[in-house]
């Protein structure tokens, strides 16, 4: 029994937990949490926060680092509001244009526009072609599903508990930090939920598109 413990604690030692990690590749479909180490300098001049990118419940569709909140070594108990689906990008360009005749739409509604009749039938029509580019990105993620991510790819991150999209909003700052962009949750996406993979020394740098 004891030698079974001493070859159990050797193969989850840290070491060969981080081997085993270098060794595996990430793929679509894999299910990550991102953790932010501290980025404050020598002089503590840069304001950094530490911790797992985790929501604030199911109402607030904020995405925060919650500093104290569990660590590398201690996760926290909600571990499960920290996670994200890795998923292929999205094409969103009939949704965008069905976004744009709703409200082109209302707007007509409330002037008693007498092209209501003929801004519904294009109503029609967009909203078929956006649903069948939904499914097409249904389809695309079915066919990517287990495909290695390469870095200079670019990806989509899904919130498991919440099932919406990580998604920044270029124009709004971060509520603390107001050099960062806002981050939250869109249950469809958009052109915001799109990061590219690249490599920065030994980090990893998820940007926006």
């Amino acid at each position: 029994m004891v030698d079974r413990l001493v070859r159990l604690r050797s193969v989850c030692s840290p070491t060969n937990s981080f081997d085993s990690f270098r060794s595996t590749h990430l793929r679509i479909g894999d299910v990550i949490s991102l953790y932010a180490p501290d980025s404050r300098g020598e002089n503590n001049n840069i304001c950094g926060h530490e911790g797992f990118l985790s929501t604030l419940g199911l109402v607030d569709e904020r995405c925060v680092v919650v500093e104290g909140h569990g660590n590398l070594q201690s996760p926290p108990e909600t571990f499960r509001d920290c996670l994200f689906r890795i998923c292929p990008i999205n094409r969103y360009s009939a949704q965008k244009q069905l976004w744009m005749e709703q409200k082109r739409l209302q707007y007509s509604n409330s002037n008693s526009s007498s092209d209501s009749f003929i801004d519904e039938e294009m109503l029609i029509r967009v909203e078929i072609a956006a649903e069948k580019e939904r499914e097409q990105n249904r389809n695309d993620y079915t066919k990517m599903l287990g495909n290695i991510v390469q870095y200079g790819s670019s990806i989509q991150l899904l919130h498991v508990k919440s099932d919406k999209y990580l998604t920044m909003q270029k124009n709004s700052p971060a509520r603390q930090e107001r050099n960062a962009m806002r981050v939250y949750l869109d249950k469809l996406g958009n052109e915001g939920s799109w990061f590219l993979l690249s490599l920065l020394t030994n980090m990893f740098l998820w940007e926006i598109m």
